[in-house]
């Protein structure tokens, strides 16, 4: 078995630094480098999830919406009597400018007022977040795209 050096998430600038500063005083170290985000998650620099995004998400549960209906999908169809059922959840990193972030921002447009009048967002935030979507550099994750399929049982 071999282990490499990893690095799982997305990281500020200044903690990529502060990593690279250790990787250069001991390179033949191996390195593995990771968070845990619970379901509130922090923003995390350049790479990973706007504010807006965080808002938006405690928005919507604020209101109602389930986050996790995806996740439960699986079980609701079990619990329907399906069988052979299966779930699939496929995500991409979608970057600053390309036609998902055009989707991201879209969303953020439809909520922003409701976001900054209930104080989940200041429209400064807003108003970076929606710069950053269109940077290239800008590189974070895309919603999860959920597929469950099941079948009836036979009939005997």
């Amino acid at each position: 078995m071999r282990f490499e050096p990893t690095l799982t998430g997305y990281l500020d600038e200044r903690t990529l630094g502060r990593i690279d500063a250790i990787l250069r005083e001991s390179p033949e170290r191996p390195t593995d480098v990771f968070y845990r985000a619970g379901a509130e998650r922090p923003y995390l620099g350049r790479h990973g999830l706007l504010k807006t995004g965080i808002a938006m998400r405690r928005l919507m549960a604020d209101r109602g919406v389930d986050l996790r209906c995806g996740r439960t999908l699986r079980d609701r169809l079990l619990a329907q009597g399906l069988v052979d059922v299966q779930a699939e959840g496929t995500i991409s990193v979608w970057h600053g400018g390309s036609p998902g972030a055009a989707l991201i921002r879209l969303s953020y447009e439809q909520l922003a007022e409701p976001m900054i009048q209930g104080g989940y967002l200041s429209e400064a935030d807003l108003i970076a977040d929606l710069a950053r979507l269109e940077d290239p550099a800008m590189a974070f994750p895309s919603p999860i795209l959920w597929s469950v399929r099941g079948r009836r049982p036979t009939l005997t």
